[in-house]
């Protein structure tokens, strides 16, 4: 399959284009642990589906660790295997499964003041690695 128009007519951008196959697995926990659920957290939702709605939303702006003004997806997975790790006290340990990933991809814009992207680098600088990633705790 490739682009076109009905009549066949390629873009001129599409014959430049490199197609590869991408597979990316993030999921709750390894395989032999349970995914967990509390009734305190997103009013029972799992710990780690509740982690990444907020990661993508209302916490997206503490996500964007680079403060670029959009979450990737590592800061994501950062996020979300850090809070599901403190939040089960390591009883739970969200896995990532990856082909073919070079680079990081964006996954949603944030909206923050340029004063809380100052003041979130100053405060996480500290938990951080040269480039930007949370520290293993």
């Amino acid at each position: 399959m490739f682009a076109g128009d009905i009549m066949g007519n390629t873009p001129k951008w599409f014959s430049a284009t490199i197609v590869c196959m991408m597979l990316l697995v993030f999921s709750a926990s390894k395989g032999r642990q349970y995914s967990m659920e509390s009734p305190d957290i997103g009013n029972g939702a799992g710990i780690f589906t509740y982690a990444l709605l907020q990661g993508l939303g209302e916490k997206s702006n503490e996500v964007d660790l680079n403060g670029n003004g959009v979450v990737e997806f590592m800061e994501l997975v950062d996020y979300v295997s850090y809070y599901v790790d403190e939040v089960t006290k390591g009883q739970q340990t969200p896995w990532l499964s990856r082909k073919e990933l070079f680079g990081d991809l964006p996954v949603v814009t944030v909206q923050s003041s340029s004063e809380e992207q100052i003041m979130r680098k100053v405060a996480i600088a500290s938990n951080n690695t040269d480039d930007g990633r949370l520290k293993n705790r």
